[in-house]
């Protein structure tokens, strides 16, 4: 693990942020330390990733997403970064109704 890792965990540690299992939905409901945090670990990860270090921190799981368009690209993305954590991918469907469909 290169300076730069090491000098991001020490940036992160001394951020006050509280979303520990806790879902990532509404950004505008995030302080300003917990979009930090977050930046701070995809840096982290991308670095670790770039020096072929595993990101795996689950043995097992499901990561569930709903996606309002239905790019493959945003899904395929997604795919591929929760099986980098070691999770496997469900795409749910969002339902349209009448409501918001209109007559």
């Amino acid at each position: 693990m290169n300076n730069g890792v090491k000098t991001d965990l020490e940036k992160l540690g001394l951020l006050k942020s509280d979303m520990f299992a806790k879902d990532f939905l509404l950004t505008w409901e995030k302080s300003e330390d917990d979009l930090k945090a977050t930046l701070y670990v995809a840096k982290i990860l991308k670095e670790l990733h770039k020096q072929n270090i595993s990101t795996r921190i689950f043995d097992t799981g499901l990561a569930i997403s709903i996606f309002r368009d239905y790019s493959t690209r945003t899904r395929f993305s997604f795919a591929s970064a929760v099986n980098a954590l070691g999770l496997a991918a469900h795409h749910g469907a969002k339902k349209r109704s009448f409501a918001c469909t209109g007559p």
